[in-house]
């Protein structure tokens, strides 16, 4: 559904309102377009087979899996950091 988007947020928490999702891209500066709101947890179904953990980072190129973390510490952004590399 995002095929030109690089960099994609989905959130999957029902608590998170619209205004929600906006200030928290107004804070990461990042465009609003870039969020998609997915109650229902379709995306997690899709990609995780009944496996739900947030936050998640997941890194997809032309439909293939890079990584996938859930949670974040210097380890998983170095390792994030060199598969973006590898990818470019």
């Amino acid at each position: 559904e995002f095929p030109n988007t690089k960099l994609l947020f989905i959130d999957p928490v029902d608590e998170d309102s619209e205004n929600d999702i906006r200030d928290f891209a107004n804070k990461l500066e990042t465009p609003h377009e870039y969020f998609y709101r997915d109650s229902f947890g379709s995306v997690s179904k899709k990609f995780f087979k009944g496996q739900f953990a947030f936050p998640t980072i997941v890194g997809v190129s032309k439909k293939r899996l890079i990584f996938r973390h859930s949670g974040i510490d210097e380890d998983i952004k170095e390792d994030i950091g060199e598969k973006l590399k590898d990818e470019s």
